[in-house]
């Protein structure tokens, strides 16, 4: 009597939140959610305003890459672009955050395994910019040191990216 009642509760536990459809089994959805409000730190918030400041294009859309690539490598891709009616649709971004006034979509490589049931973005209306300018950069973070290379593209490639800024030791010293 004892394993019937065990193996019933081992039944029902795994049968919760599942619907049999024909050979498939769906399940509900999962919420995507925080473990608490979070803000980006000091250093990569300094380079995205001026990241702004240099794009200077208040109706483009901006995105954010977070690529991890090992346990001490990762990389922080920048992006604007002009902006499109279709941009929503085509990209299908789930994450987003402000920057002051400007509206940053994230991408984590989430986008492709998740599917969006509930649209409450009051931006899915986008119109086309007058830009026709391009803006990328790279925050690249290794065991040693953290850099931004200007036009740091693509996100998500094993890459090495070097600085922009060559240093030289002072006085000519090799």
């Amino acid at each position: 009597m004892r394993l019937a009642g065990i193996c019933f509760i081992i039944f029902w536990l795994t049968a919760c939140g599942t619907k049999q459809e024909g050979n498939t089994v769906k399940r509900e959805p999962f919420i995507l959610a925080t473990t608490g409000s979070f803000s980006i730190n000091p250093y990569l918030d300094s380079i995205t305003h001026a990241f702004i400041r240099e794009a200077n294009c208040k109706d483009c859309i901006y995105e954010m890459y977070f690529d991890k690539q090992d346990d001490t490598d990762s990389k922080v891709t920048l992006h604007c672009i002009p902006s499109y009616p279709a941009y929503m649709q085509v990209n299908k971004p789930i994450l987003f955050f402000n920057v002051d006034s400007i509206r940053f979509f994230v991408y984590t490589g989430l986008e492709d395994f998740a599917v969006l049931h509930n649209d409450n973005d009051t931006t899915t209306h986008l119109k086309a910019s007058s830009s026709l300018t391009e803006h990328v950069w790279a925050v690249v973070t290794t065991k040693d040191s953290t850099y931004v290379v200007h036009d740091g593209w693509p996100p998500f490639i094993k890459m090495q990216l070097k600085p922009d800024i060559k240093f030289e030791a002072p006085g000519g010293v090799k």
